[in-house]
């Protein structure tokens, strides 16, 4: 019987819940949504669940762009995409096992929230990326819909994007909850689930469909429950699940007249799965030949994209792995060396060699950090989660600033 059998969303979910400082709280408990940068500004969806614009010449917050008036859009754990001259995001908050979801709209000139403090509603918890297809169309998936009569575990739904609002298009069920969001590539949605299932979803607009279940291409049954988003490359999708295994799966060239539900992967369409010690949170990258892994145990891998061969393995001294590294060129002197931003979920963000897996350093931020850092002109950016927005020379390490998202100020100290 495969794992997922054995080990109960449930207790995943708990897991998530204490890990998270529970998602489900009435309070916003966000800060693990990226900020975005744009145009030399970094614009920050705070742990309050507001939004703060950085700008990165003068090392300043605008006071003047967004709506700092104790408004929220609720928790955020994605980042918003850009669509046009706007941003569009997710966000929710709960009371108890009632949780009501919104999809927001910001000006990037202004801020401004576009469709209001309340957004579009949908009852229902929102965490993954969301997706955009032509500037037009928006792709969320769900976890089950509480004022949907026998609601799924989960959904997929397509959003037809106006001036003025969103109207619901059409809506797939699933077979489980989606927390890993939606990733396009091309006229394919691919959306994973926690009960193991990843589909491949026909967003095509020149055939009609009498049915949202008639565009599912296909779906991959994996071993475990699927969090972490999805990454693509070379008609190649990576992804790990809370099995303990990573997997490879092919996706060129595949329609529904050649795979439907299947479990097996092929490894001569160059797929391969592989175990490793612990459950996989975040999406992989990968750079060259080399694919770097990171779990919720604070691992860190590097494989070999073509055969899963290991390169090599290390660990960060503490904390676990909650959000994407990032890539940067660490110069020391003469020499430069690329590396990895890896954020702890106990304190600091920890450097480490792509080369051999070495700890070069780390930044010291004194404090959890839950989203991604950022790269930008030989610094890196972050926020920590006691909703600080600190940066810090590539070069020496040292911090070179911090601000209070809170209030707008430097920190004190």
């Amino acid at each position: 019987m495969k794992l997922k059998k054995n080990l109960s969303i449930s207790v995943i979910i708990l897991f998530l819940i204490i890990f998270s400082g529970c998602m489900n709280d009435l309070s916003p408990q966000g800060g693990w949504a990226d900020p975005v940068i744009s145009d030399e500004k970094i614009i920050i969806p705070t742990k309050t669940g507001e939004f703060v614009q950085f700008d990165t010449n003068s090392n300043t917050i605008d006071r003047n762009w967004g709506y700092k008036n104790n408004n929220s859009v609720g928790s955020t754990y994605s980042s918003p995409i850009s669509v046009k001259n706007d941003l569009i995001g997710t966000a929710y908050t709960c009371r108890g096992d009632d949780c009501e979801g919104q999809i927001y709209k910001i000006n990037k000139e202004s801020g401004l929230l576009l469709w209001g403090e309340e957004g579009y509603q949908i009852k229902t918890k929102l965490i993954g990326p969301i997706a955009s297809k032509d500037d037009d169309k928006i792709y969320v998936s769900t976890s089950l819909i509480s004022d949907t009569n026998n609601s799924k575990e989960g959904y997929f739904i397509e959003f037809i994007l106006d001036d003025n609002y969103l109207v619901e298009s059409w809506r797939l069920p699933l077979k489980g909850a989606s927390w890993g969001g939606v990733l396009i590539n091309e006229y394919i949605a691919y959306v994973p689930t926690m009960s193991g299932h990843l589909y491949a979803i026909d967003l095509s607009s020149d055939i009609e469909f009498v049915n949202p279940e008639d565009r599912v291409l296909w779906v991959f049954e994996s071993k475990g429950a699927i969090y972490s988003s999805l990454y693509i490359k070379d008609n190649y999708i990576y992804f790990g699940d809370f099995s303990n295994t990573l997997y490879k799966l092919s996706v060129g060239n595949i329609t529904n007249n050649n795979r439907s539900n299947f479990s097996t992967l092929n490894p001569l369409l160059g797929e391969w799965e592989k175990e490793l010690d612990s459950w996989i949170g975040t999406p992989v990258m990968i750079e060259d030949e080399n694919l770097f892994v990171f779990s919720l145990a604070g691992e860190i891998y590097s494989l070999d994209v073509n055969t899963a061969k290991t390169n090599w393995k290390t660990k960060i001294p503490e904390g676990q792995i909650v959000s994407s590294p990032v890539l940067f060129d660490r110069s020391r002197g003469t020499v430069t060396e690329r590396s990895l931003a890896i954020p702890s979920s106990e304190k600091n963000v920890y450097i480490i060699s792509v080369l051999d897996g070495r700890e070069l350093g780390m930044f010291i931020t004194e404090d959890s950090v839950v989203s991604s850092p950022i790269f930008y002109e030989d610094r890196i950016y972050l926020q920590t989660n006691s909703n600080e927005f600190k940066w810090f020379s590539t070069i020496s390490t040292n911090i070179e600033g911090c601000i209070d998202l809170d209030s707008g100020g430097f920190c004190d100290g």
